[in-house]
Formats: C-alpha cells, structure tokens, sequence
C-alpha cells in the first residue's frame, strides 16, 4: 500500500485501515468525558464540513480560520479545512484577551472563511474583521451535508496544509507556511526519535492552535494510527493534577508540555487530596519544550512523581519552531536527561 504524500489523504487512509478504532477522545473543562471519534467517523465528519466549505464557494489553497477554543470543535474542523483542499489557519477564537492576535492574523492571511463553534463565533458576529472573510460557518451537530458530494482535490506534498503563527511575543504574529510533505517528514521524525507506534497512547492539553499542541497531539496520534485524548487547556490550568490523572486513567505512552507545567504538577501536589495515587508508570516519553528547560524543574518532578510510578529516563527535552515544521532537536529516548554546569559567557565564545 502507497504510503500517503498528504494529511488529507492520511486521515482517509487511517479511516480505511481503522474505521472502527478510537482515534480522538475529548474531556470538557472538568476533565469529564466528552464524545469522540473512530477514525472512521472522524473522516466522515471532517468530509461533511468540508462539503459545506465547498458549498459556500471556498476553493483549494484559499485561507480558513480554525477558530475553535473546543478540541471536539477544533479537530474535525481542522482536518475539513485539510480535506477541502484549502489552507487551515489554526488561531484562538476573538475573545477578549486574544483579539488582537486574531485580528492581526486575520489582517495577515486574508481568509475567506471562518470554522467556528456558536460560542465563539459569538464574539465574531457583529464585530469589524476582514472583508474577505465573508463565509463564517458555525460548526453545530445540525450541520448537515453530504459528505459524498465532497470534490476531493488533487493534492501535492508541495501544497500548504496550513499556516502555523508564531507566539507574536517579540512583534506582530507572523505565519510560517507547513507544506503536507513538510508535516509528514517531521511526523516521521517525530516517531523516530520518540520511538512510537501505534499503541502510542496520547494525552493532551495544550492550546490546538499552538504548534505543539497541533502536532504533538493532533498528528502525531493520526499519523501512528493512535489514540488521543485531548482536554482543553482550562482543564489543565485550573487543576494540573487532572493531566497526571488523565494519563493514569489513559495508561498514556506520550504527553508533555512546558516547563512550567510540570513545576505546576509539583506546587499543585501539595494540595493533593488524601489518597491522591496516579499510576505514571506507562508514561514513557514526558516531552519538555516551547520554553527553556529548566534542570531544577525536572529534579523537583522525579523526586515528587517517582513515588507514583514516573521515571526520570521518560523526560524527552527537545527544541522545536514553526519554521522546522515542529521538532528541530530532541534528547533520546529511556536516558534521563544529562545535566551539566557551564559558564554563561565562555558558551557565548563557543567554550563550554
């Protein structure tokens, strides 16, 4: 079997090979279940949307907002854009403490369309925004169309799949191009170095339209043929011990994050209710990344976690950016991080 040349064609190829199998699960803001897909019926989904992306006259390579603060809303959303053939745009919704961002990336791509939830496309309707971005699709369970119908384009690894904005913390959010073919080398990269495969289970927490988030949790699961299990970030920041529960629960092979979310795993565990006892011992890679790596943190986190089964050779620091796609270095896999002590000014020399 031809290995697939887009992401497109590896969700179809996914949905042919494991219709039945579960390839997404969602916990809403308390970290309860929240529906999921097979990824059969993710494909269906994302083709019905995709459908009606066609029908309002969006045509391939044209920009579509993913505007989704929901990972049920964001991830079928993501892969219709995808299926379409146009370009995706992952951003955060509108809401007040992201306007900015949104309006400046909307200023920048000049999308002709909009997938949203009702909740977010609240902030949206009314409001000023890009002239081009005329269609706005609320994504609701009546969202009715044929996935049959679907014009499936002719895509090239060389087209974009989608743009992936920078963090916009030293200027205005600036896109970076990721081309099919780019993301699956990276995801092949990825599995490489982090030594998965598909019974690779997933947990995520991260913001979707983060570029770790995306890839880490979105792809990377997709292009295994694994299972995620996604929660939105309010979860996570309104109790960090729910993402050490969620991996317990999961027996989860994969999740990580910055830094500093594993330093709040360690403050929040002192407020740990009686009897408090994940079982971490199937975490096998603890990704460490987005921000610097700090040698305290990952002392403080074995000697607190140690007790519930994690281990030091799980920790994967690793150093990614938009313009590699994502990964760019990593350490290797079951060894605990090396630490060393160097002078701050003879390694700026190039002397360390």
């Amino acid at each position: 079997m031809k290995a697939p040349s887009t992401l497109a064609a590896l969700l179809e190829a996914q949905a042919e090979r494991r219709a039945d199998a579960p390839a997404y699960s969602f916990l809403d803001r308390a970290a309860n279940a929240g529906g999921g897909y097979s990824f059969g019926a993710l494909c269906r989904r994302a083709d019905a949307i995709a459908s009606a992306l066609q029908a309002r006259g969006v045509g391939a390579g044209e920009r579509v907002l993913i505007a989704c603060n929901n990972p049920a809303d964001f991830v079928p959303a993501f892969f219709a854009a995808l299926r379409s053939g146009a370009i995706a745009v992952p951003t955060p919704p509108p809401r007040s403490r992201q306007r900015r961002r949104f309006e400046s990336i909307i200023d920048d791509c000049r999308p002709v369309a909009a997938l949203m939830a009702a909740d977010d496309a609240r902030f949206l309707i009314g409001a000023d925004s890009s002239p081009d971005c005329r269609r706005l699709i609320v994504l609701d369970p009546q969202l009715a169309h044929d996935e049959a119908r679907l014009s499936t384009p002719a895509l090239r690894p060389s087209d974009v799949a989608f743009l992936q904005y920078t963090s916009g913390s030293t200027g205005q959010p600036r896109g970076v191009k990721v081309t099919h073919g780019a993301a699956l080398a990276n995801l092949a990269m990825i599995q490489a170095a982090f030594r998965q495969d598909q019974d690779s289970g997933f947990v995520g927490w991260l913001p979707l339209f983060h570029d770790m988030g995306l890839i880490g949790n979105v792809l990377q699961p997709l292009y295994l043929g694994s299972t995620s299990v996604l929660m939105p970030p309010a979860a996570f920041l309104e109790n960090p011990l729910r993402w050490l529960e969620t991996i317990s629960a999961a027996r989860a092979h994969t999740s990580g994050g910055p830094d500093f979310a594993y330093r709040a795993c360690v403050r929040a565990l002192a407020h740990a209710p009686a009897g408090w006892a994940p079982d971490l011992g199937a975490w096998r890679v603890a990704f460490n990344g987005a921000e610097p790596v700090r040698a305290a943190t990952l002392e403080a986190f074995v000697r607190a976690f140690a007790p519930f089964g994690f281990q030091a050779s799980a920790f994967l620091p690793c150093y990614g950016m938009a313009e590699a796609t994502l990964l760019a270095a990593g350490a290797g896999r079951d060894q605990a991080p090396r630490m060393f002590d160097v002078d701050a000014g003879q390694l700026e020399g190039g002397r360390a």
